[in-house]
């Protein structure tokens, strides 16, 4: 039995290992979780239902100065950098301990939005899907003399043709393109606050998103 004395030792030191990994894991995933809901609170201008009100649909703005200042609060608030890059827009950089500069998000001298614009166009393209066309799936027809082609009636696609989506990302023109939520998400991805860290600064997000085109389709932003 005296080679079993340590044995209660052995295992209380594996459920401490076991525990911190489980730890570990859930962290991660919580960072995950809400990497993908702010995703999901994106502002996408779809081709079929533009965006109109672009100030309610942008959530609550900050003016850029207020922008800084809160992102000093967050933890290592002092190693942010503010750079200018012209007129319209600046650059938010962190300086690591190390002295190493980390590039994270340009955003514009104005009232940034909370939420992102994502610009989303469609184009029609052949659908290969139909492998069978009845003269019954025909719609009615008409000619457009500025098209110089014929087209359905009621507007829709003729059988053998579909809409496709795709995204163009954020106008780099835009100074309000990028919206403030889309930032703190870099922040988080490069592990230099987490999302309770900044939350706390920044507040949540209850924000739902505005199109759910993008999770259907399996856009990227």
């Amino acid at each position: 039995m005296a080679g079993r004395k340590h044995v209660g030792i052995v295992d209380e030191d594996k459920a401490k290992a076991l525990k911190f990994f489980d730890d570990c894991a859930r962290d991660k995933q919580k960072v995950t979780d809400w990497l993908e809901e702010q995703r999901r609170s994106l502002v996408v201008i779809d081709a079929d239902a533009p965006v109109d009100d672009k100030a309610r649909q942008r959530g609550k703005a900050l003016h850029f100065t207020l922008f800084e200042k809160m992102i000093r609060k967050l933890p290592n608030g002092d190693h942010y950098i503010f750079n200018d890059i012209n007129p319209l827009f600046k650059g938010l950089c962190y300086q690591s301990p190390s002295g190493k500069l980390i590039r994270i998000s340009a955003y514009g001298k104005v009232d940034v939005p909370e939420f992102s614009t994502v610009v989303v166009k469609k184009e029609m393209v052949r659908d290969f899907s139909l492998s069978l066309l009845k003269p019954i799936d025909m719609p009615e027809m008409k000619w457009n003399a500025e098209t110089r082609r014929h087209e359905s009636k009621d507007g829709s696609l003729l059988p053998g043709w579909k809409w496709e989506y795709k995204t163009e990302g954020e106008n780099p023109f835009d100074a309000h393109a990028r919206g403030y939520r889309t930032i703190l998400m870099k922040i988080v991805e490069l592990k230099l606050a987490t999302p309770n860290e900044v939350e706390k600064v920044f507040g949540r997000s209850s924000r739902q998103s505005w199109n759910s085109l993008h999770s259907k389709n399996g856009w990227k932003f």
